[in-house]
C-alpha cells in the first residue's frame, strides 16, 4: 500500500476493523489531476475514500489544513486525550525518520499517536510519531518505525499540509455490500475515464528528454502499479464469486495480475531506469515508452472487456 493508505491501515486496526485492508483493497480507479507545471498526476488513494471508508466501517475520516502549526498541535492534543490517533501528512523532503529527507519533496503520511509536554507551548512538545511505510528508494530502505520527534523539528514539514482522525459515523462495521456490488461500482468509474481517455491524457505530458519528466512517471507508475497489486489480493480474497468470469480457462484475479497489475509493474521499472539514463545524459530506449504505453492499453482494454461482461 502506499504511506496514506497504511496509516489509515494503521488507525482502523486501532478503531477496532479487523480487515484493514478490505476498504482500501476494494478500490480499482483510474483517476487524474492535471499539475500547475503541466504534468498529470494520479490521484490515489482515489477521491470518495473517506464516504467509501464510512460505508464499509462505520467510521469517517476528517480532513483538516495545517495552516498554524501550533493550533493544529493543540488539536491533535485534544484527540490524543480522546484515544484518537492523528494521521499526518508532510513533506518527506523534512522528515527525519525517511530516506527522502534532504533528497525529495513529496506527500508522506504518518501516524502522530502521542505528545509529551505542555500544549500551551507547543513549540515544546515531543511527538510520538509511527510510520509503517514500508519501500526501497534510491537513498536506502523505508522501514516501519516508532520514534519522537519535537513539533519544532516538524514544522518546515508541516506548513500548509493537512491532517486527519477517524470519528464515529455510524454502526461498527458499517454497511457491507457484495464483492460483485464493489466490482461494478468500480468497473462504471473506469469504464467513464476509458471513455474520456484518461489513459491517454496520461502520457500526454512525457517530456522523454526530461530527468525530471521520467522521475515524475516512475512515481506514478509506481504508485498505480502497488494500487493494482493491493486490488489483485483483494480479488483473489473472493475468487468465488468470479467464476462466471473466467476466461480462456484462467481465473478473474490471473487475468488481473497478467493484464494489468504486471504490465504496470514492468512500466514502474522502465521508468525508473529511463530516469537514470536521462540524469546521467544517456539517451532513452523506446522502449520506455512503449512500456507505459501498454500498461494504459493493457489496462484500457481490460476494462472495456471486463464491462462488456459485467455491466
Amino acid at each position: 500500500m502506499d504511506c496514506v493508505s497504511d496509516d489509515l491501515s494503521l488507525l482502523l486496526a486501532h478503531h477496532g476493523v479487523k480487515d484493514v485492508e478490505e476498504p482500501l483493497s476494494s478500490d480499482w480507479r483510474f483517476q487524474l489531476q492535471q499539475e500547475p507545471h503541466g504534468l498529470v498526476r494520479v490521484l490515489l488513494p482515489a477521491p470518495g475514500l473517506e464516504e467509501r471508508i464510512a460505508a464499509r466501517t462505520g467510521l469517517r475520516l476528517t480532513w483538516h489544513t495545517t495552516r498554524d502549526v501550533e493550533d493544529a498541535a493543540r488539536q491533535w492534543g485534544g484527540h490524543l486525550e480522546h484515544g484518537r490517533p492523528v494521521l499526518v501528512v508532510g513533506d518527506a523532503f523534512h522528515l527525519p525518520w525517511l530516506p527522502y529527507h534532504g533528497h525529495q519533496h513529496m506527500d508522506h503520511g504518518f501516524v502522530v499517536d502521542g505528545a509529551h509536554g505542555s500544549l500551551q507551548r507547543p513549540r515544546n512538545l515531543v511527538l510520538d510519531v509511527t510510520d509503517p511505510y514500508d519501500n526501497a528508494t534510491r537513498w536506502g530502505a523505508a522501514k516501519p518505525l516508532s520514534t519522537t520527534v519535537t513539533l519544532d523539528a516538524l514544522a518546515p514539514a508541516l506548513r500548509g499540509s493537512r491532517w486527519g482522525v477517524l470519528h464515529q459515523d455510524g454502526p461498527g462495521e458499517g454497511k457491507h455490500s457484495s464483492a460483485f456490488a464493489y466490482m461494478t461500482d468500480n468497473l462504471r468509474a473506469l469504464r467513464s475515464a476509458f471513455e474520456e481517455k484518461a489513459y491517454r491524457h496520461l502520457l500526454g505530458s512525457l517530456d522523454e528528454q526530461s530527468p525530471a519528466s521520467w522521475d515524475h512517471y516512475s512515481l506514478q507508475t509506481w504508485l498505480l502499479s502497488r494500487s493494482r497489486a493491493l486490488h489483485s489480493r483483494w480479488l483473489g480474497a473472493h475468487a468465488d464469486e468470479w467464476q462466471a468470469l473466467r476466461r480462456n480457462g484462467k481465473d478473474l484475479p490471473v487475468l488481473f495480475d497478467e493484464q494489468v497489475t504486471e504490465p504496470w509493474k514492468r512500466a514502474a521499472q522502465a521508468c525508473y531506469l529511463a530516469f537514470r539514463r536521462t540524469s546521467s545524459g544517456k539517451s532513452v530506449p523506446p522502449s520506455a515508452r512503449e512500456s507505459l504505453e501498454f500498461a494504459t492499453a493493457s489496462e484500457g482494454t481490460f476494462v472495456d472487456a471486463l464491462s462488456r461482461q459485467v455491466l
